[in-house]
């Protein structure tokens, strides 16, 4: 494993990833720029939330999504 990669975060649906970032705040961006998931947490929201817990699920147009810090 890459000994220089500290964080991961991954969006799926359905076993699938649709966005991985290795920084919180490219992740998020990502999130919001991606039409498709429909994503309206701010930053401050995703970063307690990571803080406490290392995914969190929400809906979005009848699909569950799992948000998950992996590292």
């Amino acid at each position: 494993m890459n000994q220089q990669l500290k964080q991961l975060y991954v969006c799926c649906l359905d076993n699938k990833v649709l966005i991985f970032e290795t920084n919180l705040s490219n992740f998020h961006k990502a999130l919001i720029l991606n039409k498709l998931i429909g994503f309206s947490k701010t930053y401050r929201q995703i970063r307690t939330i990571f803080e406490k817990n290392v995914f969190f699920e929400f809906e979005s147009s009848g699909k569950k999504y799992t948000i998950q810090k992996l590292i």
